[in-house]
């Protein structure tokens, strides 16, 4: 409560967390952070193209707010972290390097990319779960998709790199 001239006011003031985390490095990813929900894992019977390892449907409950990175881990970014551990730099594929995102990268390296992100940045990152990048990926968006429907499960996908922030508070 405060008093306005002679009135007593009663303020309702909400707080909530910041939804973009700033880096002071260069080649560290720009964070998001994802709100705590829920949402549906998995592809239904009914969902065309759909496959038996999609199944069953299952709801996906996030009790806290997590960080992912807000786009994936572009070339700039990993060939730094090649340049420093001398690791072999991926091929483009000819689509070009720079703020593209990378591709070409093993399991493996995407792991060694968060340790070494780790390190150099002294904060705590890993790859996401499966969960946690649908989530983020379809922004509460139902369907096959993160787009709707507008693309083929036929389409040939390579992986890419996004990472997750682990914070005690984000």
């Amino acid at each position: 409560r405060v008093t306005i001239g002679k009135q007593n006011v009663l303020l309702k003031i909400s707080l909530s967390y910041k939804h973009e985390l700033t880096s002071n490095f260069n080649f560290e990813p720009e964070m998001v952070v994802m709100p705590k929900g829920s949402f549906i894992l998995g592809s239904s019977k009914k969902e065309s193209g759909h496959r038996s390892n999609e199944r069953p449907q299952i709801t996906i409950t996030f009790k806290k707010p997590f960080a992912i990175s807000k786009t994936e881990i572009t070339f700039e970014q990993y060939d730094r972290f090649a340049q420093e551990t001398g690791r072999p730099r991926p091929s483009d594929a000819g689509w070009g390097r720079r703020r593209r995102p990378v591709i070409n990268v093993s399991w493996e390296d995407a792991n060694a990319f968060t340790r070494w992100l780790s390190k150099r940045t002294n904060k705590k990152y890993r790859l996401p779960s499966e969960a946690e990048w649908e989530y983020a990926a379809k922004k509460g968006v139902s369907g096959p998709f993160t787009t709707g429907k507008c693309i083929s499960p036929t389409k040939q996908t390579m992986m890419v790199i996004t990472v997750i922030k682990i914070a005690r508070k984000v």
